[in-house]
């Protein structure tokens, strides 16, 4: 009886945390080894596809073989993402700006992080506007994305060095 007096009164407690998770994004275009343009860093959105592969991580003890999120892309339509949206419209999927894995690494202070890669263009032009972080090459799951503060214009032969630092610390 003892026993399960104890296991009620345990069970009728709850215990629950908040973790906060941000990042923010920017840009530089480079041409001919010189940056010619860049972006201020801008607040993303967390989709809501990412807020529950988060919860999944946290709760789950195995984690249903969910990938990491390393895979950064870019977009050539004019928009601001939202949490719904589960794909970043306008991706460009050409011209040596398909979705990459990025350089991940531990940045100074608690929980802050950086994800970045360079995309050299190798087409007539195009625009940029929007980046994503995604967990796999192709479809998948889409965790963060941003309009970047300002547009990047890409002529043949420009890179475009796209940086998201972020952090994760309790809310």
């Amino acid at each position: 009886m003892w026993f399960i007096k104890k296991l009620k009164k345990l069970l009728s407690h709850s215990v629950s945390f908040d973790v906060e998770a941000e990042t923010y994004w920017s840009f530089q275009v480079i041409r001919n080894g010189k940056v010619i343009a860049e972006s201020a860093p801008v607040h993303n959105v967390t989709t809501n596809a990412g807020l529950n592969v988060a919860r999944a991580i946290l709760h789950q003890a195995a984690h249903g073989g969910i990938a990491g999120f390393d895979k950064l892309t870019v977009g050539s339509t004019d928009y601001t993402p939202a949490a719904g949206d589960t794909s970043l419209t306008g991706e460009v999927n050409a011209d040596g700006l398909e979705r990459v894995s990025g350089t991940y690494s531990n940045e100074a202070g608690t929980g802050a992080w950086k994800l970045e890669t360079t995309f050299t263009y190798t087409g007539s032009g195009v625009t940029v506007y929007t980046g994503a972080v995604f967990n796999s090459a192709s479809g998948a799951t889409m965790m963060y994305a941003a309009k970047f503060a300002s547009s990047a214009t890409l002529v043949n032969g420009d890179q475009l060095r796209v940086i998201v630092t972020g952090s994760v610390a309790a809310a």
